[in-house]
């Protein structure tokens, strides 16, 4: 309906009509992301090897995957990450692109209250004592190239299985978990639109209505929705 209505656009610049007819676009259901408890996203992204689990800790952070796929060691300082650019395709060959809005420009802690975050804590052992500048800050294991977005979808689906989790979309498991989370936390809506380069409160709103759909799901979660993880064999609860 979108494509048609640009398309009534289009002939009243031409001049073939005069005005754009009025329609109603069709009601059709919101679509409502996964979002993972904070423990089920830990034990997934502990079924991960620990040589390639970096990327996945910062995207567990809000990070969108394209931005962490461009990071380079350069842009990790004393356990603050600059987010300034990302991967622009899914490709290896997909050009790394700056940022040309104010919201693209990100400097973010990898740190807190209680000490350095597992992200930093990667990074620090991992990454920095063995590559330098422009080097990617995340490399794939196995090849020593910045990761590509299938690959990274395709190992998120695989420790999914792993953690006994049922396989979902790694930008919801990750960014929107993360996000619907900090909701709960109850942290002010100025903040978390800054963290996660929203450059509309609107979009940073739209987590507050998945916090309370995923706390009403609690009390009784839809068939093959999976909120919380099952407890592995020989775990004591």
């Amino acid at each position: 309906m979108g494509h048609f209505h640009a398309f009534l656009s289009w002939l009243r610049d031409c001049g073939e009509i005069e005005t754009i007819p009025r329609f109603d676009y069709p009601k059709v259901p919101t679509y409502k992301p996964r979002i993972l408890t904070m423990s089920a996203q830990a034990t997934i992204l502990e079924a991960l090897p620990e040589e390639a689990r970096g990327i996945f800790l910062v995207c567990s952070l809000g990070i969108r995957p394209a931005e962490a796929r461009a990071l380079d060691v350069a842009d990790y300082s004393a356990g603050w990450l600059t987010v300034d650019k990302s991967v622009a395709g899914p490709s290896l060959s997909a050009p790394i692109r700056k940022g040309d809005k104010r919201n693209d420009f990100k400097r973010l802690p990898l740190f807190g209250g209680s000490g350095p975050s597992e992200a930093m804590s990667w990074i620090e052992r991992w990454a920095i004592p063995e590559r330098i500048g422009k080097a990617p800050l995340f490399v794939h294991p196995r090849t020593g190239n910045r990761w590509t977005a299938a690959t990274l979808r395709r190992w998120w689906r695989t420790a999914s299985q792993k953690a006994g989790v049922a396989p979902g979309r790694m930008y919801e498991d990750t960014k929107h978990s993360f996000a619907t989370d900090a909701v709960r936390r109850q942290v002010p809506e100025r903040l978390l639109q800054r963290f996660l380069g929203h450059s509309s409160v609107a979009s940073t709103r739209r987590y507050a209505q998945l916090a309370d759909d995923a706390l009403v799901d609690v009390l009784g979660p839809k068939p093959g929705e999976i909120h919380e993880l099952p407890v592995a064999k020989g775990t004591k609860r």
